[in-house]
């Protein structure tokens, strides 16, 4: 990656394994003695951030969406036709 030390997010994708749609969260870093030392990443499937997502509260009727630079939705508990998951 070209920033050590910037978390990337990547689109979301299907992983047949798991039958789930995820997205993953990569960070690469360094150390005092190599560059580009390794990668660290996190995989969230959209079901975990929907549940995620359920237990946050805004206000007396607000609610949270998720959606990606494209436009992909990934979480709106209100329309959940509309998300990828």
């Amino acid at each position: 990656m070209s920033n050590p030390g910037e978390i990337k997010r990547t689109q979301a994708y299907y992983w047949e394994p798991d039958d789930a749609t995820i997205v993953s969260n990569v960070l690469s870093f360094n150390t005092s003695t190599t560059q580009n030392a390794g990668v660290v990443a996190i995989d969230v499937s959209l079901k975990t951030l929907t549940d995620i997502v359920k237990e946050i509260k805004l206000g007396e009727t607000g609610y949270i969406m998720m959606i990606e630079d494209s436009g992909n939705v990934l979480v709106d508990l209100h329309q959940v036709d509309w998300t990828l998951c």
